[in-house]
């Protein structure tokens, strides 16, 4: 049998299209077609400034409600009381102080000030012969005298305190200017017997509480007790 002839008309146009450009047109486009599929499988994007932001922007969702807050749960029980801890060590003693200057003396009182009140008690005992009368006397005495001479105002055993007397036997009070005697017991009426006159100065210095008592046909005892307040007016 003999050769069978080739297709020289084909080869001959084939060889005629692969020239330089089309190789480089050809291999161009292969890389680009997978270079997108190794792209596509060895890069991912990591960062919001990969994406255009009026995409970004569409990919926002809404922000939902706030939750509800939940109730408190109820308060735990105390705990015990710890052990008290051990009681530390006394500090050192701090060096002492210099001593003060002594200060001036101060005025001699010559009056109680006004306003200023003085307290004390008063008792008197006598004895007292049959068919007899006599007084049981208690001297009171200021510590400082007055600057005038006060009224003196007497509550007899159980008598209500008045304005000028408010107190009482166990505290008694006197207003400015008043002398007040209270009489706690005695065997007569309380009185201001034979005071010690202004012109000796016992009026603003103090005064002489008496109870007077007369005996009959047997020796008696005269006696009387109390306390007494005075405010300087």
């Amino acid at each position: 049998m003999g050769r069978i002839p080739r297709p020289r008309s084909r080869l001959r146009s084939l060889s005629r299209r692969l020239n330089y450009a089309n190789v480089a047109a050809t291999l161009a486009l292969f890389f680009a077609m997978t270079g997108g599929a190794l792209a596509a499988k060895h890069y991912l994007i990591n960062s919001t400034r990969q994406i255009n932001p009026k995409v970004l922007k569409k990919l926002k969702g809404r922000t939902g409600r706030a939750g509800s807050t939940g109730k408190e749960g109820p308060a735990g029980k105390e705990g015990p009381f710890g052990p008290v801890g051990k009681e530390g060590k006394e500090g050192k003693r701090g060096p002492a102080g210099k001593e003060g200057k002594e200060g001036e003396p101060g005025p001699f009182v010559t009056t109680l000030p006004s306003g200023k009140s003085l307290t004390g008690v008063f008792q008197a005992t006598d004895g007292l012969p049959a068919n007899a009368r006599g007084f049981a006397e208690a001297t009171i005495s200021f510590t400082f005298p007055l600057a005038a001479n006060p009224s003196a105002q007497i509550l007899q055993v159980n008598d209500p305190p008045t304005e000028q007397c408010p107190g009482s036997a166990e505290a008694p009070s006197a207003a400015p200017g008043f002398l007040c005697l209270y009489t706690a017991a005695s065997t007569g009426a309380v009185g201001t017997y034979n005071p010690i006159t202004e012109a000796a100065g016992a009026a603003r210095n103090g005064a002489v509480a008496a109870t007077e008592l007369e005996c009959e046909k047997t020796p008696c005892i005269a006696h009387l007790r109390g306390t007494w307040a005075v405010t300087a007016p």
